[in-house]
């Protein structure tokens, strides 16, 4: 592999890519960014800025949340939440 000509800006946006990528894959993230680059004819700030953004994304895993994976609660059935105030001026007549 040839060696690449990247700026100080160029190799640290490189760099400050591969932060958030899991330590085991920021290698691997490394040589797809490398082999990527080798296939582009010219390499200015562009077109480094969007091999990174696409090869990140094949490498990112988001951490898991539980948040994110908590079933949701359920409404019950004829219980309206969205009931408005009495005292606001669009009001409607919840007395049943």
């Amino acid at each position: 592999m040839l060696p690449l000509a990247l700026t100080d800006d160029q190799m640290t946006a490189v760099l400050h890519a591969a932060q958030p990528l899991a330590p085991k894959v920021r290698g691997a993230f490394l040589e797809a960014m490398a082999q990527a680059l080798q296939a582009q004819p010219m390499l200015g700030d562009g077109v480094v800025h969007r091999v990174i953004a696409a090869t990140q994304r094949q490498f990112y895993d988001p951490p898991w949340s539980p948040e994110q994976h908590a079933p949701r609660p359920r409404r019950r059935a004829g219980f309206d939440t969205f009931r408005k105030s009495p005292l606001s001026p669009n009001a409607r007549d919840v007395s049943v």
